[in-house]
């Protein structure tokens, strides 16, 4: 009896028609039987689990208890007359033989001369061990602790293994050893377990020795020792290790070798199973010779591990010599040689050698008929429908794997472990067919049997993990297969080792996702990473590598470097089509993604040679409703656009359309794309009503896709998802343009609503859902995530050594981890989240004033070009009148903000002159909001892109008048900003920090910067200290305007009775700020801040590392939220020490840590310091800075910095500021008549000093 472990492949399917799939290696005990699913990646590996067959799962126990049924049933089988043989056994039980008793059930139970059946081998042992047969009783307590019949029964188990026990038998008194030392079936009791380990070793049980060792281990942890008993064990111990060789059983004592490396195996421990393993073989050559057909099977089990192990050539030359045993010990066709072929046949298909492995397995096939080798047929069967799988013969794969699901239904149940690996094979079959439901129904089931069996851990686990992953990305659910395709690649590296095919392929399949979220440099340095690898393991030209290459082929096409993608997908089309025939799903995606790279390079009639080509044996090969049928017809479709073919394009997609919403339903990227690519044939033909009925309608779809998605993926996959559909929006925006003002600007409202600031709104929701929720779990991940946080920034302020990479890989491993803590943070705080509702257009409506405008600004790009519109709104009469304003040069207007800008801060520029350069920025971007809001004074403004550091206020009027001066303009993030906050305000005290002293020493202490300074080898010292690594080259100047600013502030919240804590001088110290329990109600910080220019050194390292293949993941971009800024006290001292002192209170509070500062509530900040407004300016999200950040903490509104400002003139704007504030005005009004007293006053009427600061928020 027999029990293998087999390599196990699962092919993989991918949208977008790139993928080609890999195969997943993956470990199953069986004896001879069905086999598990095969494989090749299809775009994506879906991976096979290990997962044994059952009657090897009961032989792998029988064996750990030295139970070792007979094994020379099968050559009988094959040279007598079984069935004679059989009949006069059953008339032996029927009349009451035990020992036939016995016998008879063994039969049932191996499935000698049919099937097995192991509710009738539990009947016929049931009244053998009633009868008092020890052997009976042993296997009957096998049965019953398996649950080989019904659900487990351990308490009966425990009742038969005593009985066999107590009459000597080994094997039962191990297991009961097992139990008791586990705590199944019976209390856990050392003692007793100790007992029956050492009464097992000394019925000369196999593993005597791994079981006194265990029985002095327990004996000894007790409380109260028995050192007789310890010592008893000790004694017995060391006469078993001294018996004479005569003494023992040499095979017996590699046959326990054997086990152990199958238990090892069990667990997934393949290379701990490996050595023991191999040298059990070479042990079995030396000890019973070449003519021993144990020798034979040993060497087979050593080649399965190996293939599992991902050593094919080892594997292969181990098959030869199990065979070459085989074959001198056996009679010819024996079932040992049969399954050894088999597995071997499995071996040729792994290495793509898919015709040798067929005609082998066909071979087999016509060797094995009749019902006595049903087991082998079954599992060559099992490996035929994986080779017609590979090569695109469905219906047969289909078959076949239907057919064995059936056998092993009637045979064995629907919950058995053989039923459930069929299960996932034909599941995988159905996903290849586009039947995606069914595919995750069925995975779902054998993965929950997986895990009962394997464990969460196991390499089949994990394996059927990756399967139902990648049909959850089929499906376009994305964030339910991201954590099992992380889960299942990470596990796989862990277990497998990096080289492995399994992890390559579960690196593959990351790889996508990081493409399906628009994350395209992590997908490629993954792809770059696995291509090589492959390369080196299975070679050039196999079936997985050029898989892996399709893929990153399709990437590059994705990120249009069209040359690179078409010389790619030429070889992998040209690879396909030898291997596989021009009529095979693979070479046909091949085909027809070389057809898009043609199209896109202007080869149309190349393109639609291919694309006809490619469509019409899809429709062939795959039926009409195949997801690889939509994707051709949609890529036809476009092509026909190219050509003007409007009407042909119009009726491909509109039954494309259908099809999609079908089979895809209405979320999926193949749906998504046909939708847009419909709506583009309708604007071609000029059907502008129907194109924005479909154009709003995928909107909505998307819409509600990242409201679903954002909230589960890092900042990275965030920005990824948004930046991935930007296309999409632009052209809904572009569509805006063609309609009438009135009804293109509410549709530009309505996105606006659903879209601008949608990062930040996301970010900032599960910001604060973490802080408010008082949940251990959130509270827990908070703190991991400001941790991570606090090591970047501690690596970014210290900076990178001249030529070293080492730092680059720290930031790099710690982003990904940061990444990591933030998706899990979003997930689990999904339950937490108020809405997922979309907002309404008529909630804005009905929050405006009914004499008040809006203006919302959008970019939005056609082609290659970046344009600007404003959507306004006003109220008539009660009603809302909408207004589309379309800008003809944005450039123009960059510029003019630019030099706007320069204008204002220039001290040598006349104030005329300034106004001069203002007039122009108005009529470049005012003049048309002007004319659509009349005579109205009070404005709701939304900025985009450049506009966002515009100090509108500013913009001087036909009449020289700023418009402060006539118009009450409120600067909001979003439109969502109008409506009412699920945040509850903060209650906290005021907190007013100003004035630091940069030079202190007494923040950190002479003592401590002397031994950071000591710990600093000279030559690092020197490399660190230039200003450009890090921040280390810092250094602030007193600001006395600052400390006078904050006192007068206090004085003025004083007299009106509020409550506030201020902090100057040394103790104005970062800690204070990273240290609130309580959010404040406001907070003010009067000091120095900064943003510092990327710094390209940095950059071109981080491309250069990002290109190395030795990085599996590509390190991040230049942060501007650690490269933005506040100082406070002791930042001077410690500046050449920053990165090793702790960033909690090293003098700098970066915009990153202030992600993590406790604002939530938090009404105001105000951040009276240098350029605190600036940042990275994202289109649709803002500017990145520290504006952002606290935003982003959960301060309602900022008070910000658009420039280098004046210390005295910050000092009195913020005195009057706060002055109106505490006498009882709204944050609006205090700032904008603040602003104008100091336009009115001779002294500080420039604009530099008045509009320096903006208002943004509630």
């Amino acid at each position: 009896m027999k029990f293998y472990v087999i390599v196990c492949y699962r092919d993989c399917l991918r949208w977008n028609d790139r993928r080609s799939d890999l195969s997943f290696y993956c470990n199953t005990h069986r004896r001879p039987s069905s086999a598990l699913d095969n494989g090749s990646l299809w775009q994506r590996y879906e991976t096979q689990p290990m997962i044994f067959r059952f009657i090897a799962y009961l032989m792998i126990t029988l064996f750990l208890m030295g139970i070792v049924p007979d094994r020379s049933y099968a050559a009988s089988e094959a040279e007598t007359n079984a069935q004679k043989e059989l009949e006069k056994t059953r008339k032996a039980a029927e009349s009451g033989n035990p020992e036939a008793q016995f016998q008879l059930g063994n039969t049932y139970y191996l499935g000698k001369g049919g099937k097995a059946d192991t509710e009738k081998a539990k009947l016929w042992f049931e009244k053998a061990a009633q009868q008092n047969h020890i052997e009976a009783q042993a296997n009957l307590g096998v049965l019953l602790y398996m649950g080989a019949t019904q659900e487990k029964d351990i308490a009966n188990a425990v009742e038969w293994f005593q009985k066999a026990a107590l009459q000597g038998h080994a094997g039962a008194r191990k297991h009961l050893g097992i139990l008791y030392d586990t705590g199944q079936g019976v209390p856990a009791d050392p003692v007793q377990a100790a007992r029956w380990y050492g009464l097992a070793a000394a019925s000369n049980h196999p593993d005597a020795v791994r079981l006194l060792e265990r029985a002095i281990e327990l004996a000894s942890k007790e409380k109260n020792p028995d050192q007789a008993q310890i010592t008893a064990f000790k004694e017995q111990l060391t006469q078993v290790k001294q018996k004479a060789p005569q003494e023992t059983d040499p095979l017996a004592a590699l046959s326990a070798n054997l086990n152990r490396s199958l238990e090892l195996q069990n667990q997934g421990l393949y290379d701990q199973a490996h050595p023991i393993l191999s040298k059990t073989c070479a042990d079995f050559l030396k000890t019973a010779g070449d003519k021993n057909s144990e020798t034979g099977w040993c060497f087979n089990r050593l080649a399965v591990l190996e293939s599992v192990m991902g050593r094919l050539d080892d594997s292969e030359a181990s098959f030869k010599q199990a065979l070459a045993i085989q074959k001198i010990s056996l009679p010819e066709n024996h079932p040992d040689i049969l399954s050894t072929l088999t597995d071997q046949a499995e071996l040729l298909r792994i290495r793509g050698k898919f015709k040798e492995a067929r005609k082998q397995l066909d071979d087999i096939l016509s060797k094995s008929a009749g019902d006595t080798l049903i087991e082998v047929r079954m599992m060559a069967k099992t490996n035929v429908a994986k080779v017609s799988e590979d090569q695109g013969n469905f219906a047969e794969a289909i078959a076949l794997t239907q057919e064995i699901l059936a056998y092993e239904t009637n045979t064995l149940g629907k919950d058995h472990p053989n039923r459930l690996t069929t299960l996932n094979n034909l599941a995988g079959l159905q996903r290849r067919m586009g039947n995606f439901s069914e595919a995750e129904k069925s995975y779902r089931q054998s993965l929950e049997g997986f895990e009962k069996i394997l464990g969460k851990d196991h390499p089949g686990t994990i394996t059927l993990m990756n399967n139902l992953a990648m049909t959850l990305e089929n499906e376009g659910l994305y964030d339910q297969a991201e954590p099992l395709f992380r889960q299942a690649y990470q596990s796989s590296e862990t277990l497998l080792g990096k080289d492995h095919p399994s992890t390559m392929a579960n690196m593959n399949n990351l790889a996508m996702l990081y493409e399906s979220q628009g994350v395209f440099d992590k997908a490629e340095a993954l792809y770059r990473t696995a291509i090589p690898l492959s390369e080196a393991k299975l070679g050039a030209t196999h079936p997985d590598t050029i898989a892996i290459v399709n893929n990153l082929a399709y990437l590059l096409m994705l990120k249009n470097d069209d040359k690179e993608a078409k010389n790619y997908f030429q070889r992998v089309l040209t690879a396909w089509q030898g291997e596989f025939g021009e009529k095979n799903q693979k070479t046909l995606k091949a085909m027809n993604n070389l057809a898009r790279t043609e199209h896109k390079a202007g080869q149309i009639k190349q393109a639609e040679t291919l694309f006809l080509r490619a469509l019409s044996l899809r429709k062939e090969v795959l039926g009409e409703k195949h997801p690889d049928v939509l994707r051709s017809m949609l890529d036809l479709a476009t092509l026909y656009r190219t050509q003007k073919r409007t009407k042909e394009a119009l009726d491909l997609l509109k039954k494309a359309l259908a099809l999609a919403e079908e089979v895809l339903g209405k979320q999926h990227p193949y749906t998504f794309e046909t939708i847009n690519a419909l709506a583009g044939a309708m604007e071609d033909d000029a059907a502008i009503k129907d194109a924005l009925t479909l154009r709003q309608e995928g909107f909505d779809r998307r819409s509600e896709f990242l409201n679903r998605m954002l909230w589960v993926a890092d900042e990275n996959a965030r920005e990824g998802y948004v930046r991935l559909h930007a296309p999409e929006l632009d052209a809904y925006l572009s569509l805006l343009t063609r309609l009438k003002p009135q009804e293109g600007g509410k549709h530009a409202i309505d996105i606006s609503l659903q879209r601008k600031g949608l990062l930040l709104k996301v970010t900032s929701e599960i910001q604060q859902v973490a802080q408010i929720a008082k949940d251990p779990a959130l509270t827990e991940m908070t703190q991991q995530l400001t941790a991570a946080r606090k090591e970047l920034v501690a690596l970014t302020l210290a900076g990178p050594a001249p030529g070293v990479t080492n730092h680059l890989e720290a930031i790099h491993t710690l982003e990904s981890k940061i990444g990591d803590i933030e998706r899990q943070l979003g997930q689990a705080s999904l339950r937490y989240r108020h809405t997922t509702r979309l907002f309404a257009i008529d909630q804005v409506v009905s929050k405006l004033p009914p004499k008040a405008g809006f203006v919302d600004f959008l970019i939005f790009h056609e082609g290659d070009k970046a344009k600007l519109m404003a959507s306004t709104l006003v109220m008539e009469q009660g009603k809302p009148v909408f207004n589309l304003v379309v800008y003809p040069n944005l450039e123009a207007i960059q510029k003019g903000v630019v030099e706007y800008r320069t204008a204002i801060q220039d001290e040598e520029m006349d104030p005329e002159d300034v106004k001069v350069v203002g007039k122009e920025i108005y009529d470049l971007v005012w003049k048309p909001i002007a004319d659509t809001m009349g005579t109205r004074d009070e404005i709701y403004l939304i900025p985009d892109g450049i506009l966002n550091i515009l100090p509108f206020n500013a913009l001087v009027d036909p009449k020289d008048n700023f418009l402060l001066q006539n118009i009450k303009l409120h600067i909001l993030s979003s439109s969502r900003d109008l409506l009412p906050s699920d945040l509850p305000e903060a209650k906290g005290d005021m907190v007013i920090l100003a004035g630091p002293d940069y030079d202190s020493k007494k923040v950190v202490g002479d003592v401590q910067l002397a031994q950071v300074s000591q710990k600093r080898a000279a030559a690092t010292q020197e490399a660190l200290r230039g200003a450009g690594n890090g921040m280390r080259g810092l250094h602030f100047d007193p600001l006395p305007g600052a400390e006078k600013e904050g006192n007068l502030i206090t004085a003025t919240v004083k007299e009106k009775g509020q409550k506030n804590q201020i902090f100057t001088q040394n103790d104005a110290q970062e800690k204070l700020m990273q240290g609130l329990e309580t959010p404040p109600r406001m907070i003010h910080v009067a000091t120095h801040g900064f943003f510092l220019k990327p710094d390209d050194n940095l950059k071109k390292r981080l491309l250069k590392l990002q290109r190395s293949a030795d990085i599996q993941l590509p390190p991040p971009g230049d942060n501007p939220l650690l490269r933005a800024g506040l100082a406070f006290a002791g930042i001077n001292a410690n500046a050449s020490f920053l990165g090793e002192l702790d960033t909690v209170n090293d003098g700098v509070l970066t915009a990153l840590e202030v992600l993590g500062l406790n604002l939530a509530g938090t009404q105001l900040a105000v951040l009276s310091a240098c350029e605190t407004g600036l940042g990275e300016i994202h289109e649709g999200e803002g500017v990145y800075g520290l504006r952002r950040a606290f935003m982003e903490a959960g301060v309602q509104s900022i008070v910000a910095s658009l420039w280098e400002v004046s210390d005295a003139g910050t000092q009195n704007l913020m005195t009057k500021f706060y002055g109106r504030l505490m006498g009882g005005q709204s944050v609006y009004s205090a700032m904008r008549e603040s602003q104008l007293e100091m336009l009115n006053s001779p002294e500080w009427s420039s604009p530099y000093i008045w509009s320096a600061f903006m208002l943004v928020g509630k």
